[in-house]
Parts: structure tokens; C-alpha cells; sequence
């Protein structure tokens, strides 16, 4: 899964010379912790919540700190990703660099910005994704190739092969198939292999 999937796409911004009040009032307004910085349309800094607290704390916790430009506190040196980082890396770097935030560059260009939110989301929904498991159950025409084709669809719809059967019928030429797989998208595997003529007796969901 890369960063372009489960980035915001239109991250909230600030120039340099915003106040640190309006970042404030824009972290407050919109629910956000970190504000890219652009210039020109390209990125130069980023302020946090956590920037602005400190600002306000050396100040003596006085309001006057926070008419004070942007520029003075940002991080100007950013780590960045691009839209096809995968998301596994961006776990992998807020760890190292005990960051919340990840502004998204398409050369120097701003594009969006992922959290750390973002990314713990992807990463629990992949893995209920793929805990999901399903029994499938159907009859074919007794030919081999048939029964790699259907292992096929589901290999090629993002689905695992857990355990894959295939039985003689005793009364008539036909195969019974009993296909074990664990998958993202049950509904695409089925709806694919219903597509290529094959009807599906059972389906058993299992947690």
C-alpha cells in the first residue's frame, strides 16, 4: 500500500510569515497538529503543536510570542516522502525520527501530508484484511486446467491460497473444488470467478 492511497490531498498550509496565532487558530479550526510551510508553492518548514507550545512556554507563557511569523519556529529541515513511498516505510520513519507527520513531495511540490494516525489505520486495516479467511465450494468440468485457472483468479485478485482441493465425482464427469483463501475482497474473487462461467455452491466466512 503506498502513501498516495491513504494521504490527505489537500493539506491545510501556512507561509512564513503567518503568526503564530493564525497556525494556532488553523490547527484549532481544522483538528490538525502540523502545518506544512510553502513558499512559491514549494515546501520549506513545518510547524507543529507542539512547536507552538514550546514558543509559547520560553516566552513565559505570555500571548505576545504568538504574533511572532511562522518562520521563527518552524522545522526547516523536513523529512518528506513521496506519493509512492509505502506506507510500511512511513511507519518506519516516524519511529526512527519521533515524528506525527510526513508532508507528501512530488519533486518539490507539495501534494499532500500523512500522519501517524493515517498510517496506524492503514496498517490495522490491512492486517484484519488479510486475517479474514472464507471456504469456497464449487463443481467443474473434470479438466486440470480448469482448476488452475480458477486458483489463478484468486491469486491474481490479491487472495492467498491457504489450501487448495479437488475431488472426483463418483456419479458424472464433474470435479468438486473446495478452495481455502484469505483475501482483502472476497466479493471481487467471487464476482471474477461467477464471470468466467463457474457457479459457486458455498461460501463459508470464517473469522
Amino acid at each position: 500500500m503506498q502513501v498516495s492511497s491513504r494521504m490527505s490531498r489537500r493539506p491545510i498550509t501556512v507561509t512564513p510569515e503567518s503568526s503564530l496565532r493564525y497556525a494556532c487558530n488553523l490547527m484549532a479550526k481544522n483538528d490538525v497538529r502540523h502545518l506544512p510551510v510553502v513558499k512559491a508553492r514549494e515546501l520549506v518548514g513545518i510547524i507543529t503543536e507542539r512547536d507552538i507550545l514550546s514558543a509559547t512556554a520560553r516566552a513565559g507563557g505570555t500571548l505576545s510570542s504568538l504574533e511572532r511569523p511562522v518562520a521563527d519556529y518552524m522545522t526547516a529541515s523536513v523529512i518528506t516522502v513521496s506519493p509512492e513511498t509505502y506506507v510500511e516505510k512511513a511507519a518506519r520513519l516516524f519511529r526512527k525520527h519521533h515524528i506525527a507527520g510526513l508532508p507528501v513531495l512530488r519533486g518539490k511540490r507539495l501534494v499532500g501530508i500523512i500522519t501517524e494516525s493515517d498510517v496506524i489505520e492503514a496498517l490495522i486495516e490491512v492486517a484484519s484484511q488479510h486475517d479474514r479467511r472464507a471456504r469456497i465450494e464449487l463443481t467443474i468440468p473434470r479438466k486440470p486446467e480448469l482448476f488452475h485457472r480458477i486458483c489463478q483468479i484468486v491469486l491474481d485478485r490479491g487472495g492467498r491460497l491457504l489450501r487448495a482441493e479437488r475431488h472426483l465425482r463418483l456419479h458424472d464427469s464433474g470435479l468438486d473444488v473446495v478452495l481455502t483463501i484469505a483475501a482483502p475482497a472476497f466479493d471481487r474473487i467471487l464476482e471474477n470467478i461467477e464471470a468466467c462461467g463457474y457457479e459457486i455452491d458455498l461460501v463459508v466466512y470464517e473469522s
